[in-house]
């Protein structure tokens, strides 16, 4: 997939590229199929656990990517919106729990849950920015086929 667009919010490129976590997320984004057991050996080698989940009060949540490392969660979402939307609150649990510290969302352009709508959403709608106001750095990747 080729890499369209980028939306750093509360400096996570910064934070990413400071890890020397950047590059290793790009190329997720550009080479990750969306099927981990298919790409586990391509997210190990850029530093990834595949399909990393946890305990968030009775619920199990997951990331497609973790690096407890760099502690970066990666979700790739190319469906719905509302997918995204329940995402974003698992990242920020995840972070209030302290296990990333920048989130990482792969969306497409195009289609249901895309890239603009989310940036919209965590800088401008109420919903993120007044009402359940995110905290978690987040890294947005807009991809294209």
């Amino acid at each position: 997939m080729q890499i369209s667009g980028t939306c750093s919010v509360r400096n996570a490129e910064l934070l990413l590229r400071q890890r020397g976590a950047l590059e290793p997320c790009q190329a997720v984004a550009r080479r990750y199929s969306g099927r981990p057991e298919e790409d586990a050996e391509l997210l190990r080698a850029l530093g990834f656990e595949p399909e990393w989940s946890f305990d968030a009060g009775g619920n199990r949540p997951r990331f497609d990517a973790y690096s407890q490392e760099w502690k970066v969660g990666i979700e790739r979402e190319m469906r719905e919106q509302m997918n995204v939307r329940s995402h974003l609150l698992f990242a920020e649990v995840a972070y209030q729990k302290g296990l990333i510290e920048i989130g990482v969302f792969i969306l497409p352009m195009k289609g249901q849950g895309t890239f603009g709508r989310t940036v919209r959403e965590v800088t401008k709608y109420d919903v993120f920015t007044k009402y359940f106001p995110l905290q978690v750095p987040l890294y947005l990747i807009g991809c294209e086929r």
